[in-house]
């Protein structure tokens, strides 16, 4: 049995590791017109890739390869080598793990500065091909704002452990606790739900349930 992943360890460098891509992303887009940013670059078999898109690609892994000499993971993403891409060496840094990550959630909404997109990363034990997502034990997201807003919200969470999130302000660095708890109410009624349709099989269905 692999021996479980040190979430204090993992956690911060998730967080320090989104943190560093929404300001490489956040000053790209400051410094470039939107055509820049929303040009397409190449269809691959999960999604279209935009401008926007490579800039945060450049930018992740670079900082995995970083991690990589103190860490031994498996980067796994659209866009990415199939199979994904490993980083360090058997035996460092604790057990070999699975990064998940999609950089940008959102693309057409940031890109056209718009609304936020975020970037999501989830670890798994490494099974081999057989990890799925239900594998995940550690989850981090992190709001990439449009270049108009000035704060952003980060969200962890450790299996076991619940969830945490706070508010940062990206001028003067401070941050304030996000409280995360479930709703107490016992209905829809003067409240809303999110229905979302990605799927081509599935749109008739989440059409009638929404």
């Amino acid at each position: 049995m692999n021996a479980p992943l040190d979430a204090s360890r993992i956690v911060p460098r998730l967080r320090d590791l989104q943190g560093n891509l929404r300001a490489a992303l956040r000053a790209h887009m400051l410094a470039q017109q939107p055509k820049v940013w929303s040009r397409t670059v190449r269809d691959d078999a999960g999604d279209t890739i935009f401008g926007i898109d490579v800039a945060a690609e450049e930018q992740l892994l670079e900082q995995c390869a970083a991690w990589g000499a103190e860490q031994h993971f498996v980067l796994i993403g659209e866009g990415l080598e199939e199979g994904g891409v490993e980083f360090g060496r058997p035996g460092r840094g604790g057990p070999r793990f699975r990064l998940l990550v999609d950089p940008i959630d959102g693309t057409r909404g940031l890109m056209f500065d718009k609304r936020s997109a975020w970037c999501l990363m989830g670890v798994a034990p490494d099974h081999g091909p057989s990890t799925t997502l239900a594998d995940i034990s550690i989850a981090v997201m992190t709001e990439l704002p449009p270049t108009r807003q000035s704060t952003s919200d980060v969200l962890w969470a450790v299996q076991g452990q619940g969830a945490r999130g706070e508010r940062q302000n990206l001028v003067n660095g401070t941050a304030q606790p996000i409280p995360i708890v479930p709703s107490g109410s016992d209905s829809l009624q003067h409240s809303f739900a999110t229905v979302n349709a990605f799927f081509q099989g599935g749109k008739e269905l989440t059409a009638r349930l929404e």
